[in-house]
Order: structure tokens, then sequence, then C-alpha cells
């Protein structure tokens, strides 16, 4: 595996950019450093709450967009409008901390509780009627047989999907974020666009301003009067930060693998270390990275069996979110693991929770699903490729067809058709002594023609979508130094704020992350604002 030897090079703080070398300079109540998802709500709040207001953004203006399409919250009036029930905040709590290890910050997960919906619903109070009902409720309605728990592991609905990624529409989260950009304008926001954010000012241990970077290349002073909030983003394109930070990724890598991210360049939180913050304990949390688990038609559902390549179980597949059900799969020597159905997999995914990875049970996709498995059968021995050169969707009346056709052979092909044989057998008496997988996900394989479909694990090692870990801070998120003491003036929000999610994003709503973003965004905007 690959490791980088210089990995901490990034804690040691640059040479202090000289006053003489300042361009220009300019004063705020509040200075933030990024406009982001959790940077743009910041300033609005702050706006709104009566204080002077500069946001600075790397990104040009004209170039500017956000990243995510999804917002998990709880209990908005949006949601209520489209018929999802009621969450209980202290059941979400709970369920969130013991997902976390109890390693998140229970004064930050609360505030998100409790506040969430609310700040969705204030977030896109600004917007008409017309443009509302773009946006979708995504996994909603639920399976027909979900009964909001899977393996322990509690699941809600409540994700606003916004246009872009997984549907085409005139709404994105880009054009809201732009649209509250505007608002605090309005309110008398200052945004300045196409600015780097290079180090701290401090006066002793009190953070007192921030030195930006035109496009220009001149130095830009920004004065703040009562604090800074580093919302900046995650560090996932910074290779140094990763190596150092994420150890749980980098320890399952082979000899010549790397960690693949386009995340951002960890800048804020950099900076905050320069100004003698502290660190959230390692690891850090990643959006992957450090789970593997097989794709195919039907998602990754932990109703069907998996198997390696050497045709033998080797986890329960249903253990809660597919995040935690791939934990064993990253530690597997690099193989297909073929996931294997029957011709009942439809009512099985009935009972499919609402998670990133897992399967929508809605007519689109019964349709594509149900079309891959007419186009399996047809393609006989020669299988499907539902998404191109890789992952063939296979179908066979028996198993011993099944196992050829998938390319089980000798040992693989015996272990492969013991290995149904026993889970068809758990099935039955509804306990799994292997594994212990739930009795709800223990479906019997007997409904023919069978399915597999052999897929790879590779492509999902040490690639995440973003880091989700950061700087320690208190409840009012404002950054601690070393001894765990409030630095003065110095706040974090966003992915620069650590204690969110303990090691692994998880996910009892599915877009928690950008929906946290927006609610702890607007929180501290209000908080420093009122200092």
């Amino acid at each position: 595996m690959e490791h980088n030897s210089n990995s901490t090079r990034w804690r040691t703080p640059p040479a202090t950019i000289p006053d003489s070398d300042i361009a220009r300079e300019y004063t705020a109540d509040v200075i933030i450093i990024g406009l982001g998802n959790a940077g743009t709500p910041a300033t609005r709040a702050a706006a709104e709450a009566g204080a002077s207001v500069i946001a600075i953004e790397t990104m040009t203006k004209e170039n500017y967009k956000t990243a995510g399409n999804d917002v998990g919250h709880l209990n908005s009036k949006f949601l209520a409008g489209r018929g999802v029930p009621r969450v209980d905040p202290i059941e979400f709590f709970n369920e969130w901390m013991i997902r976390s290890g109890n390693r998140a910050n229970p004064g930050l997960v609360m505030q998100f509780c409790q506040k969430s919906g609310e700040a969705f619903d204030w977030y896109t109070e600004l917007f008409t009627g017309e443009q509302m009902d773009i946006l979708r409720v995504e996994y909603w309605p639920l399976g027909k047989t979900f009964s909001n728990e899977v393996f322990l592991q509690k699941f809600w609905a409540g994700t606003a999907q916004f246009a872009g990624m997984f549907f085409k529409g005139t709404f994105s989260l880009t054009d809201a974020t732009r649209a509250n950009q505007e608002l605090a304008v309005q309110h008398g926001a200052e945004l300045h666009f196409g600015m780097d954010a290079q180090q701290l000012v401090l006066n002793g241990e009190r953070v007192v301003g921030v030195i930006a970077r035109d496009e220009k290349g001149q130095y830009v002073k920004y004065n703040a009067k009562k604090g800074v909030i580093l919302a900046a983003g995650d560090f996932g394109g910074n290779q140094e930060m990763m190596y150092d930070l994420i150890p749980d990724v980098v320890d399952i890598l082979d000899e010549g693998e790397h960690i693949r991210t386009e995340g951002r360049n960890g800048r804020g939180i950099q900076m905050g270390v320069w100004a003698g913050g502290r660190l959230e304990a390692r690891p850090l949390a990643t959006m992957g990275g450090n789970t593997a688990f097989p794709g195919g038609v039907a998602g990754s559902f932990g109703g069907a069996l998996w198997v390696n390549e050497n045709g033998k179980r080797y986890c329960n597949e249903g253990y809660g979110d597919p995040v935690f059900s791939g934990f064993p799969g990253a530690q597997l020597k690099r193989c297909n693991v073929t996931i294997v159905f029957d011709s009942g997999i439809w009512d099985d995914l009935q009972c499919s929770p609402p998670a990133h990875m897992s399967f929508w049970v809605n007519e689109a996709n019964e349709k594509r699903l149900k079309d891959a498995m007419t186009a399996a059968r047809a393609a006989g021995a020669e299988g499907y490729s539902p998404f191109g050169p890789r992952g063939k969707l296979y179908a066979a009346d028996t198993f011993e067809d099944l196992a050829d056709r998938a390319g089980f052979k000798g040992n693989a092909k015996q272990n492969f058709l013991y290995t149904v044989n026993r889970y068809n057998g758990f099935c039955r008496t509804g306990r799994d002594e292997d594994f212990g997988k739930g009795p709800r996900l223990l479906n019997a394989l007997n409904e023919p023609p069978y399915y597999a479909q052999p897929t790879p694990l590779r492509g999902t090692i040490g690639f995440f979508l973003v880091t989700v870990g950061g700087l320690l801070t208190d409840e009012y998120q404002n950054v601690l130094n070393q001894k765990k003491d409030p630095i003065p003036g110095l706040y974090a929000t966003g992915n620069c704020c650590g204690r969110r999610f303990g090691t692994q994003y998880s996910t009892p709503i599915s877009g928690v992350s950008i929906g946290m973003a927006i609610t702890l965004g607007r929180e501290v905007g209000r908080i420093v604002a009122e200092l």
C-alpha cells in the first residue's frame, strides 16, 4: 500500500504574511470563509441578525456551484406537506449517537435533530410554490413491508432532493444556494468571490481576521470585530491531510492502491490548526473509503445472498445501513462479490431501508429491475450487462447452471452450491447460525429462475465522496485549542467542524450531511452575530 512519509507537513504553519504585503483591507463584524452548504446559511443568518458580514469564496461568481443534491432533515413543513410522518427528535438523536459509537458531539447532533426542519423551511422560504414542487422526497413512499428498522438500525424518510444528478429540472441546490446568497446581500452582507484564504490573523490567542489572496495574486486582509467562521469545506483534495487523518482508509489499501477523491483542499481546517485549534480524534469520518459492498440491479440490498470469489458467504448482508454491511468487504482480497437472488426479489425489496446504496422501491426502479431480469433470461449463458462492460447479470432455472454462468468452477462451484443450500436452511428456520442475519431479511431462494450478478469491490476501496470530520469545537461551534478551551473569535461549521459522525458518515435519513450543514451553519451565523 502507498503511505505518505510527509503526511504531517501540512500541520506546520507558513511564515506570517507581513502587513507590507497587504494590498487592501476590509472590516466587518463577522468574516465567513466559504460560501457552500454551511457558509451560505451562516452568511444569511448573521446578516439577518443585524451584523455586518463579509463572506469570501475561492470560486468565482461565474463558476460557483455547490456539491450534492440531497438535504436530509426532520419535521419540516415541506416534508409534512408531502405526507412524510413526523420523526421523534429524541429517538432520532439516540439512533445517531449509537451509529457514531457515541463519538459525535451530542450538543451539535441535538441541534440538528431539533432544528433541521425549521432551518430547511427557512432556507427555502424565498422560493415559489412552483419551484418547491420541483423538489422530490427521495425514498418516499417507503416499501410496503419496511418497518423503520433493519437489524437494530432505524431509518426514516426525510430527504428533500433537488434537481441535478438524479433527475433533470430547473431548480438545483446551486440555484437555491445562489438565491440565499442574494438574500444575504439584500440584508447587507458582502460576498467576495475569487478569494483564496491563506492564514488567520491573531492578536494574542484571539483570532481577529483572515488574509486571502485574490485572482491577481494580491493579499487582502479581512478584519473581524466579532469572529471568523471557517466554512471552507473538507480536506479530500489534500493528499497529506488524507494520509494523516484517515488511517482506517489508508490501512486497508493494498500495494499500488491509493486514496481517490475530488474534495476541497482542507485550507479551512489547516488554518484552524495553525491558529492553535485541536482536531477531533482520528480517524476522521469520510463518506465511504473504508467500506466495500457489491452493487447491482437490486442495489446493495441486504436481503440477497452475497458470496465471495470462492463461492462462500462472508458476512451478515443485512447489517443495517449498507455502509455498515460493507465493512467486512473492505477487508477481503480484491475480487468480485456475487449477489444472488430469485424471482421474488421485488417483494423482498419492499423492506429495503431508505438509505444511499440501498434500493428505492418506486415504479421507475421496478421497471428497470424487471427489464434487466427479463433481458438476463433472454441472454442465457452470455448474461446481460445492465451497467455496460462490467457487472453482468445471469439467470438460470437451477443453481447448478447459475453457478456455471456466474463463473464458479471446481471447489468454488461446490462451495457456492453448499452455501445456497445452507442459506436456504437458515431461511426456513429463521435463524442464521453463520452470521446472525435478522429473520425479516432471511428470504429463501426458492422461486426460479435464479439470478446472480458478480460485481467488483475494488472500485469502492479508498474512494470516498468527501471527508466529514475536522476541528474540535464546543456545542456553539467555537474551535477549541490544545487544552480544549475555546479560541476566542474562531468558529468552524460544515465539513470544517468535527465530531458530527463518529468514524464514518451514516444516514438514518439520507442526505443529513447537507442538512446538518444548513442547520449548523445557520446556528453559528446567529451565534457570532449576537456576540
